[in-house]
């Protein structure tokens, strides 16, 4: 990423956060060796190039759960022709409200507000509060010459293509907190407001955000057990981390 494209990770705005190289070999099945190939692809599209190579199918369910429909395009039509149309013709990205959409060798991306590097991002609304910028890419390669001034027209239809882009893959709302979406608080708790946890034997590794907060107050345990005739020693509830923690253990 970076070098020749402008800005850098997180930034999914611009080529700089977002744009890589790939190396495809298969030397029983890929003839043209060494041939480079400028369609323009997506990290989403290598699974389904596996896929199509090994003659598998994205299975519809796994373990009775259905599975979303798989987005990405195969590559392997580029291992005959490395000059073949693009079958990818509509990308969009997004991460911390950057956004840009692709379509047919051009783009059209936000200016970022904030640089990736600072942890809380300006108020900003998320809609008209960024610039926008254009770029052809089928002759600027690195996203150097903006062309929002020359054609408006095509910068507002791409700004329509990708928040239909945005509804179908289920972007929105758009979000720029950053660090703040780190806070446990903004989050749904299985534990706000309740004071009583039962849990029965077969119930192991809770995660921690799933668990009684019993850190810094008074708090009770009962355990219901039963005892052998032979008696019986083990642990019965643990709770804890790498420095501290409690432990119910019957002796």
């Amino acid at each position: 990423m970076d070098t020749p494209f402008q800005w850098t990770k997180q930034v999914a705005s611009h080529f700089g956060g977002t744009r890589n190289g790939l190396v495809i070999s298969w030397p029983k099945q890929i003839k043209n060796t060494g041939e480079v190939c400028s369609q323009f692809h997506h990290v989403i599209d290598i699974t389904p190039t596996i896929l199509e190579a090994t003659g598998l199918t994205a299975p519809d369910s796994i373990d009775g759960i259905t599975q979303e429909p798989m987005e990405g395009v195969s590559m392997a039509y580029t291992w005959e022709d490395h000059d073949a149309e693009p079958k990818r013709t509509t990308q969009y990205f997004e991460m911390f409200d950057n956004r840009a959409i692709y379509e047919n060798g051009w783009v059209a991306c936000t200016t970022p507000t904030t640089p990736p590097w600072v942890s809380v991002a300006d108020p900003v609304y998320v809609i008209t509060g960024y610039s926008w910028e254009l770029y052809n890419i089928n002759e600027d390669f690195s996203e150097s010459n903006n062309l929002v001034e020359e054609n408006p027209e095509k910068l507002e239809e791409l700004q329509r293509l990708f928040y239909i882009e945005a509804v179908k893959h289920d972007v929105l709302p758009l979000d720029n907190s950053k660090v703040e979406r780190l806070d446990v608080k903004n989050r749904p708790s299985l534990t706000e407001g309740r004071d009583t946890f039962t849990y029965y034997d077969a119930m192991v590794r809770i995660p921690d955000g799933s668990a009684p907060d019993v850190k810094n107050k008074s708090f009770g345990i009962t355990a219901v057990v039963q005892i052998p005739e032979d008696r019986a020693e083990g642990l019965l509830i643990t709770q804890g981390g790498r420095f501290c923690g409690i432990g119910l253990y019957l002796l």
